[in-house]
C-alpha cells in the first residue's frame, strides 16, 4: 500500500506489481500502515491520523493522537499502535477501544521520525530530527534508557529483532547503528546503549 501528495491510496500486487486499486483521500499521506491481520489501514497526514476499513475503503474513526501526524507503527498483535508527530508528540494507543493510553514527549519541540515497538509490545521506541532513540517502557508508562550513535543527526529508521535483543537505527546521512536491545537475561530489565556496530550504505548494499 503506498499513499501520495495527491491523498491518493494505491494497493499493489506484491507478485506481480500490478496495481490492484485506488481510492481517494483528502490529504498529502505522511504514513501509512496496515493492522497485521489486513482488515485495518491507518493514515497519518498533515491533520489527525485516520482508520480505514481496508476492504471498503471507509473511514472508521478519526485518531485524535497528535496535531499532525509524521509516522506511525503497530505491534505484532495489532492492540497497541505507536504514532509520531510534529511538536515532540509520541502516542501509544489502544486500537480496539480506540483511546490514548499514554502521550510521551520526545523533547525540544523536535518531530518524531521513526517509531517501532518490540514483538512483545514491551518496550516502544521513538526517534527524532536531533539523534535521539527514546526507549519506553509499555508497562510503566516511563523512559528507561536512550539509545546513542548518530550525534544530532535525524535518524530516519529504527528495526528491532524478533527477541528484541537487538536494535537497528538509520540516519540522514547513510548510517546504520546496531545497538543492544533489551537485556534478555537482566534481573531486572534494563536498556543498554551499548553500540554494537556502526556500518555505512552505499547504494544497496550495506558496507561495515
Amino acid at each position: 500500500v503506498s499513499g501520495s501528495d495527491d491523498g491518493s491510496i494505491d494497493v499493489w500486487n506484491l507478485a506481480s506489481g500490478a496495481l490492484i486499486r485506488r481510492w481517494q483521500g483528502e490529504r498529502r499521506w505522511r504514513a501509512l500502515v496496515l493492522t497485521p491481520d489486513g482488515t485495518r489501514l491507518i493514515s497519518g497526514s498533515e491533520g489527525p491520523a485516520l482508520l480505514w476499513d481496508f476492504a471498503s475503503a471507509s473511514i472508521l474513526a478519526p485518531i485524535q493522537a497528535s496535531r499532525a501526524t509524521t509516522v506511525i507503527a503497530i505491534s505484532a498483535d495489532g492492540r497497541l499502535m505507536m504514532i509520531g508527530g510534529m511538536y515532540d508528540e509520541v502516542t501509544l494507543w489502544d486500537l480496539a477501544g480506540n483511546r490514548s493510553i499514554v502521550q510521551w514527549h520526545q523533547g525540544n519541540n523536535s518531530w518524531v521520525s521513526a517509531v517501532a515497538l518490540t514483538q512483545d509490545g514491551r518496550h516502544a521506541f521513538s526517534a527524532d530530527w536531533e539523534g535521539r532513540t527514546k526507549v519506553w517502557d509499555v508497562q510503566t508508562r516511563s523512559q528507561v534508557g536512550q539509545l546513542v550513535g548518530h550525534g544530532y543527526t535525524k535518524v530516519t529508521a529504527i528495526a528491532v529483532t524478533a527477541d528484541g535483543s537487538k536494535v537497528v537505527t538509520a540516519d540522514d546521512h547513510g548510517r546504520i547503528v546496531v545497538h543492544r536491545g533489551v537485556h534478555p537475561n537482566a534481573a531486572h530489565e534494563h536498556i543498554a546503549d551499548v553500540v554494537l556496530k556502526v556500518v555505512d550504505t552505499t547504494g544497496h548494499r550495506v558496507q561495515q
